[in-house]
């Protein structure tokens, strides 16, 4: 996830059938990239199926933000 503005913003990641909160305010500093891996953060079963909210926050800066990433069974192959 890159941030393009020039204000830090948050990032939350929630499933919506079960409401599991994935990724809880996660700070991105103006203009930084974060890599986010689920099996890196405690969730070695990966993500469940289904759809998602992947909610972007700059508080009273405008959000410029993008997303990017693949799927995979097995750890190894979602690098």
């Amino acid at each position: 996830m890159k941030n393009h503005s020039d204000h830090p913003v948050k990032v939350s990641l929630t499933h919506i059938d079960s409401n599991k909160l994935y990724i809880e305010s996660l700070v991105i500093a103006p203009h930084d990239t974060v890599t986010w891996n689920s099996n890196d953060q405690g969730f070695s079963d990966g993500l469940r199926s289904g759809d998602y909210i992947l909610h972007w926050r700059g508080g009273d800066y405008k959000v410029d933000g993008e997303t990017w990433g693949v799927a995979g069974s097995k750890p190894e192959t979602s690098k």
